[in-house]
């Protein structure tokens, strides 16, 4: 097995998007001089119809090794990333290969025309398929309880209850500072004895396009986790912060139209990306850039997408720690990617990306996010925010994960999540009032 660092896959991810096809039909620029769009959406989703035989060659692969016997010499998968073990770099360094010699140079068709693969679903087995039954300490069904577990910082812990149809829901967040042995820990142990779990500090598997590209390092952990059931916020990504933005252009309250978003990773929240690339305004995804660190910008939903099934299927191999601030990561800001900042005049998506890279100066900006603390709603306040937009409701100054929303939302309707629809997460939503917080920062919370 080959070992390889995150500065050699961003190197060997970055040579694809640099490669002249790939910016060519990505549109896509670095971070110091532009390049204009050469190709509308159209051109790019038509390309990317062909763009699936690194995806039947992940899952080829990820299937050969699920069935090996546990004595042979190559790790099964589901231990082969673990945190503290070596990435299969051979694998990734044959797939970046290959992409790079069949992009003839200047061609703007990248791929000839391959048999149409499909991401395997997660199983049900792997991710706790059950509803646990809800009880308090005297045996009542009443009280729903919900833990939320963390790879993040445990400073940002807190608990609460709160009435959600009909029951007393109680939210409790525990971070374990990116130890993932707590994190599985903390899991098997409350296994069954919560309603709902959330998984926090990372996703079980992002989308794009309709698909669905599952963490391998998320699937080892929540192996054996059977009874209760486990949330990343997937579902109430998909259709709160939709409607979130939807609710802010209707009521006046942000113009997308005739302003500049930056939307710090679209395939990790991507109701939001479609929802801006809807109300017309020019939009930034900056997935590579807050997910791997690499100075390219998206600037239309169609090379999001197209970037999505070239880079998801080898990103979802990699360990958490490398796309994602886990740990003592969330309390440093390591101001990045200041041209795209300025440019913006909403800043949307992931609170810890957005807080991560924040420049001093955000003078007149609006934030449109959740997972924020009173230390961050100050932290904006002194760069000069004008407007915080949360999506999820507000505890006690806490706004929550989208993981803990969904799962308190899952917990109350006693449904087993597999048979939950967005239609139902609309429904629930429209059942509680929900409309998403805001705070005029120098001023009051609407």
């Amino acid at each position: 097995m080959i070992t390889v660092s995150i500065e050699a896959v961003r190197l060997l991810l970055g040579g694809l998007c640099f490669s002249p096809a790939i910016v060519d039909a990505f549109g896509g620029d670095e971070l110091e001089g532009e390049k204009e769009e050469t190709r509308d959406d159209d051109d790019v989703v038509e390309m990317a119809k062909n763009g699936d035989e690194i995806r039947d060659k992940v899952n080829r692969q990820q299937d050969v090794a699920d069935r090996q016997p546990q004595q042979h010499p190559r790790q099964p998968p589901h231990t082969r990333i673990a945190q503290d073990q070596p990435v299969d770099g051979k694998l990734l360094l044959e797939l970046a290969t290959k992409f790079l010699q069949t992009i003839p140079h200047g061609s703007s068709h990248l791929f000839a025309a391959s048999p149409q693969g499909h991401l395997r679903e997660p199983r049900r087995e792997e991710y706790g398929p059950g509803v646990a039954k809800g009880l308090d300490a005297t045996g009542g069904v009443d009280m729903k309880n919900v833990l939320g577990v963390s790879l993040g910082d445990s400073a940002r812990d807190f608990e609460a209850s709160v009435e959600l149809l009909g029951h007393d829901v109680n939210l409790r967040r525990v971070g374990t500072d990116g130890d993932i042995d707590r994190y599985v820990e903390l899991l098997k142990e409350n296994d069954g004895k919560v309603d709902a779990f959330g998984f926090g500090g990372f996703d079980v598997y992002v989308r794009s396009a309709g698909r669905k590209y599952a963490f391998r390092a998320s699937k080892k952990i929540l192996r054996g986790i059977e009874k209760t059931p486990v949330l990343d916020g997937s579902g109430v990504k998909n259709t709160l912060e939709r409607a979130a933005i939807v609710y802010l252009q209707e009521k006046g309250i942000v113009d997308f139209a005739g302003t500049n978003s930056l939307l710090v990773c679209g395939v990790d929240r991507f109701g939001m990306a479609e929802a801006l690339a809807a109300q017309g305004g020019p939009v930034v995804y900056g997935d590579l850039m807050f997910g791997l660190g690499i100075p390219i910008a998206f600037r239309s939903l169609g090379t999001l997408r197209f970037a999505a099934r070239l880079i998801l299927p080898i990103a979802v191999q990699l360990p958490i720690d490398w796309l994602y601030p886990t740990g003592d990561k969330q309390k440093q800001i390591v101001p990045k990617f200041g041209k795209y900042y300025a440019w913006a005049d909403n800043v949307c998506g992931d609170g810890h990306y957005i807080r991560r890279h924040v420049p001093g100066d955000m003078t007149g900006k609006t934030i449109i996010t959740n997972t924020t603390t009173k230390k961050d709603v100050e932290l904006y306040r002194e760069r000069g925010v004008t407007r915080l937009v949360t999506t999820t409701p507000s505890f006690n100054g806490r706004s929550p994960g989208t993981n803990i929303f969904e799962a308190a939302i899952v917990a109350a309707m006693e449904k087993d999540p597999a048979e939950i629809t967005d239609e139902d997460y609309d429904q629930v939503l429209n059942e509680i009032g929900w409309k998403p917080t805001i705070t005029e920062l120098d001023g009051d919370t609407q």
